[in-house]
């Protein structure tokens, strides 16, 4: 479970303000400096179809797009937002000042004026922070991400899961691919990470699954991603998709390609709960081989406490509190484990505070406990009971199982030695923890999920390599 952190992300405003005498209108942008982490912030100004003013917002590091905003005052002069949904609010005045001026980011939205800069306020829960923004939406640089003409060529797919849910996605054939080769090409099905994913996994800019998909085809790989349920293309209820689900549909893409015989060996490649659906394929033997990206080993309750753990202690917050949150939310996730009704979410905290001696835990922190608690959901209730050790015993396909040792959500401490040890003996497995690398197998210096928008590599060059160098290692497939 991530944390969102209290103060949303940036927000940039729509471009410009077109004319003397003129509103303001289009994409505006700015950095808010939250302490812990910097936030580009975006705002879209525009008109609706009955000349309202309306807004919406993106905040990069925090993976949020057009998101409404409430436009209470626009002038040609100031401006006044609302984020209801957010409990929080911006107000500006449109000011003659220089550009602060960014090499990095991307303007877009109209002319703009040589001097043009809304100094503001950003309010949320009470606190303040300046936030001036200059004409234009903002986008990272994320020069891995390929752009075409490509020198392979892709398809788009689709295919039905067990319960008829159309899944669509894009099949990549490698570099020179010829039907009268197809059994010695491999191909390999990419599934994405927890939350209802697009098939490039794209977070905060980073498409890993576009990049992996395409240095696989470079190296002789074939590979298809796919929107997950409900996503983009695909159909199906998300609110009722668990990771056994999950794994029903990567199965079901694993099953296309060998119907479409234009390939040999079919592998699974995945990314942190794609790689514990890799191995539940794996315990299957529906696979010829898998690799598993910061797949874990533990149990799922025992994820979410070290996600949690580490999140409170990188805010700064005191060990008393951060172990008094983590006892109740022991307690909560047992709770929920168990399967027993709950009336009350708040009380049933509360009295769980009070079993821990946790008095010390703040308002916020109590709620934020008791939505753990009452929310209904069926893909967390199957994975903090789900403990992927016996589909790991079982696995008998070679496994390339690798994670970054700065990884915060899938410890590699905690991790790659369990299944290093759980894994039934093969002369091609392989275990590798990278040095210097996070959760997205970047290179980072904290690890924590704040850094992820602000690092332009989207996928280490080593870990792509590796990956292409071991599959194309493993000669012919056993089928």
């Amino acid at each position: 479970m991530t944390h969102r952190l209290l103060f949303l992300l940036g927000l940039a405003v729509l471009p410009w303000m077109a004319r003397a005498q003129e509103k303001i209108s289009g994409s505006w942008h700015g950095v808010l400096d939250a302490g812990q982490a910097s936030l580009h912030m975006v705002f879209h100004l525009d008109t609706d179809e009955e000349g309202q003013d309306v807004c919406k917002m993106d905040v990069i590091e925090q993976n949020l797009k057009g998101f409404p905003v409430v436009v209470k005052y626009c002038g040609t002069d100031s401006l006044s937002l609302a984020v209801p949904l957010l409990g929080a609010s911006y107000a500006g005045r449109l000011q003659a000042g220089l550009l602060s001026g960014n090499p990095d980011s991307s303007l877009s939205g109209g002319i703009l004026p040589e001097h043009s800069l809304i100094v503001g306020k950003f309010h949320q829960h009470g606190y303040v922070f300046d936030l001036n923004l200059e004409p234009g939406s903002w986008e990272p640089r994320r020069p891995q991400t390929p752009k075409p003409p490509f020198d392979y060529q892709t398809e788009e797919v689709c295919f039905l899961a067990p319960d008829s849910a159309r899944l669509c996605g894009t099949l990549t054939y490698p570099v020179g691919y010829k039907p009268g080769k197809r059994k010695k090409t491999p191909v390999v099905v990419l599934v994405s990470g927890s939350g209802q994913q697009d098939r490039d996994e794209t977070i905060m800019s980073h498409k890993p699954f576009a990049v992996l998909a395409d240095y696989l085809a470079e190296h002789g790989i074939a590979s298809l991603r796919y929107d997950d349920r409900g996503k983009g293309a695909s159909e199906g209820d998300p609110a009722l998709t668990t990771t056994y689900t999950n794994m029903q549909d990567a199965l079901a893409g694993i099953n296309y390609l060998r119907q479409s015989r234009k390939f040999g060996p079919v592998g699974v490649i995945g990314h942190s709960e794609g790689g514990v659906i890799a191995f539940m394929i794996g315990a299957e033997n529906q696979a010829d081989f898998i690799v598993s990206m910061a797949g874990s080993a533990i149990p799922g309750d025992s994820i979410l406490l070290t996600q949690n753990r580490m999140a409170f202690e990188s805010m700064g917050q005191p060990d008393s509190l951060v172990d008094a949150y983590c006892a109740v939310l022991e307690r909560v996730l047992d709770y929920r484990v168990s399967g027993q009704d709950v009336d009350s979410p708040r009380a049933v905290v509360d009295s769980l505070v009070a079993v821990c001696g946790a008095e010390c835990l703040p308002l916020e922190a109590r709620l934020n406990l008791s939505i753990v608690l009452g929310q209904e959901s069926p893909w967390i209730d199957f994975f903090i009971a789900y403990d992927p050790a016996q589909a790991i015993a079982k696995v008998r396909c070679p496994v390339f199982a690798l994670n970054g040792e700065l990884d915060t959500q899938v410890l590699s401490s905690e991790n790659l030695p369990v299944i290093e040890s759980l894994l039934p003996p093969c002369p091609q497995n392989r275990v590798a923890a990278y040095p210097g690398l996070n959760h997205l197998f970047q290179h980072a210096v904290t690890g924590l999920s704040t850094e992820y928008s602000t690092i332009e590599e989207t996928l280490s060059e080593e870990v792509l390599q590796d990956i292409a160098d071991w599959i194309n290692g493993l000669g012919t497939a056993r089928r």
